[in-house]
């Protein structure tokens, strides 16, 4: 297929003015300064309207800032200026990706693979924005797609698998599975996606089997144990990938992921004082790695040792200060310790760094709430947050109880009404929805009184 050539415009070729102004954003936005970032951009489109670097960066700026509609104006803008560059446009799709703009990402890799349609790994990416989405179909397709232009590629299959297993089609993903192990038999992160198809199957022997066969090629056994124990627990299996995390730590004592990814399968299952122990060992093999102290403040703040937790979040940080949910947790320990508008300032940045972070918005609007302030925002970030935490049932839960408060019946029942449905045992909820109708049934009678020394009469609400 001819590819269309790429015409150079103004736009790519910027005056050094714009590009002095565009470059110092970029250093900007790399630190965080997103409100700084966003004005030296602003000024470079100043000097050069079509300068699409600064389109971009401008539309991912005010992306991080929470401004949806100005961002979607600066994005379309710079891809009016790159009208024919495959790689751009999957560059931007992955920066969309980062930020939960999943919508967005996928007509941007779409366009991308319309102007290169041989790029098996923008189809991939294609298909897991469309997954994100809910899309199985398409994403089956662009899973298909990515086959066609690389069948050589073991990850097309295994993305397919996937994609064939969450629609209950088990054959067809065993098969998938199977032609990438074909693909790459001596490669132990080929039989990874396998094990886990397996164990949702709850063929356990069989799994079993598979891993032995990733830990004999993998050159380095304690790896392998650590690689199949991380991947059972991201798939939801906590106990099954602890057993496999112990295998790897006593092969390899001194193995630092393996301390660390037991830290976070013991902080699921709630032992929060083993997770403890687990992460400041972890840290103490690796002290450059953020995520242990992440587990170690977490598990502080879990057993509500909020004063203890803060030197580890801290930690975590300024190893890595775009981490949202570390951001968040610093928050909710701020917030335990009084701090309301150090722990404001944490959940702001948490959504500045994860715009979709649902839980995020929730403890803004509870710590609006709490402190009396603006009832109007507490009620947009509670309604944000049940907007986002679709497959969190509690963070909805805690959204609802805080509309409740601020009387908003009608959205705290529909909300509560989710929770049921994500979670049909949750009996707080069941308990709470029934009292919002209640009391929601109660205020909204009027009764019709005579008033006092005044002839008529007046309608006034039941103050019960």
């Amino acid at each position: 297929m001819r590819r269309a050539r790429r015409t150079p415009s103004r736009g790519q070729n910027p005056t050094g003015k714009a590009a002095e102004m565009h470059q110092r954003g970029v250093d900007l936005y790399e630190k965080c300064r997103y409100k700084e970032a966003a004005e030296l951009f602003k000024r470079a489109l100043e000097i050069q309207p079509e300068y699409a670097d600064a389109h971009w960066l401008m539309g991912l700026t005010l992306l991080r800032q929470g401004d949806g509609k100005g961002a979607a104006a600066h994005l379309d803008r710079g891809g009016e200026t790159y009208p024919a560059d495959p790689a751009k446009y999957a560059e931007m799709g992955t920066q969309m990706m980062n930020v939960g703009e999943y919508g967005r990402a996928a007509d941007l890799y779409g366009r991308a693979v319309g102007l290169d349609p041989a790029n098996s790994v923008t189809h991939r990416l294609w298909g897991e924005a469309l997954h994100q989405l809910g899309d199985e179909d398409g994403a089956l397709d662009c899973y298909n797609a990515a086959i066609r232009a690389d069948p050589a590629d073991p990850a097309g299959y295994q993305y397919k698998g996937t994609a064939l297993a969450n629609a209950g089609r088990d054959a067809e993903a065993t098969d998938c599975y199977k032609a990438a192990i074909r693909l790459a038999p001596d490669s132990a992160e080929s039989y990874y996606p396998m094990i886990v198809h397996l164990v949702n199957q709850d063929r356990n022997i069989a799994a079993s089997k598979t891993i032995r066969k990733a830990v004999r090629l993998g050159p380095d056994r304690a790896e392998a144990y650590c690689r199949a124990g991380e991947m059972l627990l991201r798939a939801g299996y906590v106990s099954m990938s602890i057993n496999l995390l112990d295998r790897a730590i006593r092969l390899k004592p001194d193995h630092a992921e393996a301390h660390r990814a037991k830290s976070s399968a013991l902080l699921d299952l709630g032992k929060h004082q083993n997770a403890l122990e687990y992460a400041i060992k972890a840290s103490k093999m690796d002290p450059g790695d953020p995520y242990s102290y992440y587990n170690a403040g977490t598990s502080l703040m879990n057993m509500g040792r909020h004063k203890e937790a803060i030197p580890y979040l801290d930690k975590s940080l300024e190893l890595d200060p775009n981490h949202a949910s570390t951001h968040n947790n610093k928050g909710s320990v701020l917030t335990a310790m009084g701090d309301t508008q150090g722990a404001l300032a944490c959940f702001r940045r948490t959504i500045e760094l994860a715009p979709y972070h649902s839980n995020a918005h929730c403890n803004i609007g509870k710590v609006l709430l709490h402190i009396g302030e603006r009832g109007g925002d507490a009620l947009r970030y509670l309604m944000r947050a049940t907007e986002l935490a679709t497959d969190n049932p509690h963070t909805m839960y805690v959204a609802a109880q805080g509309m409740a408060a601020l009387g908003e019946y009608g959205r705290a029942a529909a909300a509560l009404k989710e929770v049921i449905r994500l979670d049909p045992n949750h009996q707080e909820a069941a308990l709470l929805l029934g009292m919002v109708r209640r009391v929601g049934s109660r205020r909204g009678r009027r009764m019709l009184r005579r008033a006092p020394g005044k002839s008529g009469w007046i309608r006034i609400r039941d103050g019960s």
